[in-house]
């Protein structure tokens, strides 16, 4: 139930920014950038500090970097193939063949980052809430992307609206799929933890770092993302060691 209301949380967090960039009320970029900065440090923290070595204790050699290597890539072929899950900015010119893939890039991204916070609720409830945070705050830039394509094509309220609602609701719906189906001891359960890792080191490095890197180039911002990683490490090594 928590990893369905964090997953409902970080839906409601897209449809939000989605919104506001659909109404131009965003957030400054500095803002932004530490927010991602530290979304960044949270979400790679997890998956090496916590996540993998569950993985690797419950599912053994195998199943866990296999499991690894394919969640962060498919999300790279994903992105790759569909830029759904690349920045835009609000004035890019757009060619209209982009918006279907696009849709269906977010649609499916947005499906795995529920599934990721229900997976993160198989080890403690410090791992679902940091999982959550990161991914609720990750959202935020993706809402403002999807806003950005919309505006782009200059269509109906109806369908800018529900396509915001639509997409943010993938993410619960995501974590509901999770949740609803049995998770396989073993080597089934270690895997799993795996493409949750790779996931999740992909959203933080591949996506999250170079977001906060080009929208404002601070020294500020520069230190979010280490304290942040250190932060998590040291949370999760030296204060909850036993969850």
């Amino acid at each position: 139930m928590a990893a369905l209301l964090a997953a409902l949380m970080a839906g409601a967090g897209f449809t939000i920014a989605a919104l506001a960039g659909l109404f131009r009320t965003e957030a400054g970029e500095w803002s932004r950038s530490l927010a991602v900065s530290v979304a960044a440090g949270i979400l790679i923290g997890l998956s090496f500090v916590e996540i993998l070595p569950e993985a690797f204790e419950t599912g053994g050699t195998v199943a866990p970097p296999v499991g690894f290597v394919v969640g962060f890539g498919a999300l790279f072929v994903l992105e790759s193939l569909t830029k759904g899950h690349t920045h835009h900015t609000f004035g890019e010119e757009l060619d209209h063949r982009s918006l279907r893939p696009f849709f269906a890039g977010l649609l499916v991204h947005n499906v795995i980052d529920g599934m990721v916070i229900a997976t993160a609720a198989v080890l403690s409830t410090a791992a679902t809430a940091g999982v959550s945070l990161g991914v609720l705050i990750h959202q935020l830039p993706v809402g403002l992307s999807f806003a950005a394509v919309v505006t782009a094509r200059r269509p109906t309220r109806q369908f800018a609206l529900g396509w915001a609602a639509l997409l943010g609701l993938c993410i619960p719906l995501g974590a509901g799929a999770i949740l609803l189906i049995p998770t396989a001891a073993g080597g089934g359960l270690g895997a799993t933890l795996g493409v949750a890792g790779g996931a999740l080191a992909y959203i933080g490095a591949g996506h999250l770092l170079p977001e906060a890197q080009s929208e404002h180039s601070s020294r500020l911002a520069a230190l979010f993302f280490p304290l942040a990683l250190g932060l998590t490490a040291l949370l999760f090594l030296g204060v909850l060691p036993a969850e």
